[in-house]
């Protein structure tokens, strides 16, 4: 049985302990998984296998604790934040704010070439960043939009004005 004082030890094999353990105050800041709360990391770190946060057993790479509510935040630290949650059913992504917008595009970040865009609104924009429209379709090409289907009654596009005295028009290809 060895018993020596933190400040005595210049070098440690750890594949050489068999057991027994060493307090954080005598590790170095360099050593990762320290037994503290909260956890600090910084440079690089990799983990082989699965990671768990708010769960002891991870069935993925990256897996969060199985129940609802916020997941993650990417921008912002409480309240109204830009972020990913989960509700029975439904997968949420939001934003801070009805002024705040959701884009779908590729790249990276700055510049990303957007493609579609959800605005706090609920105006959905295929095509472009400013819809004016509940569903507003932008295209140079053509066709500007296009509706396949493939009941043997035919394809059907229902324009309806729900207001009273409104009209349906309804457009069908066989």
């Amino acid at each position: 049985n060895l018993s020596v004082s933190a400040a005595e030890i210049t070098s440690l094999n750890g594949a050489q302990i068999t057991s027994g353990s060493v307090p954080d105050s005598a590790l170095s800041a360099n050593v990762a998984l320290l037994n503290r709360t909260p956890q600090h990391f910084t440079g690089i770190n990799t983990f082989a296998g699965n990671v768990g946060i708010g769960t002891t057993t991870p069935g993925f790479p990256l897996n969060l604790a199985s129940v609802l509510g916020d997941k993650i935040a990417l921008y912002g630290n409480s309240g109204s934040h830009y972020g990913l949650g989960v509700q029975p059913g439904l997968l949420q992504i939001y934003t801070d704010g009805s002024g705040s917008d959701v884009a779908f595009g590729y790249g990276q970040s700055s510049p990303m070439t957007e493609t579609m865009r959800i605005k706090g609104n609920g105006y959905v924009g295929i095509g472009t960043s400013t819809p004016a429209a509940p569903l507003d379709v932008f295209s140079s090409g053509f066709p500007s939009a296009l509706i396949d289907g493939s009941n043997i009654v035919g394809t059907w596009l229902d324009l309806r004005n729900t207001s009273a005295g409104g009209e349906t028009w309804q457009f069908i290809s066989t």
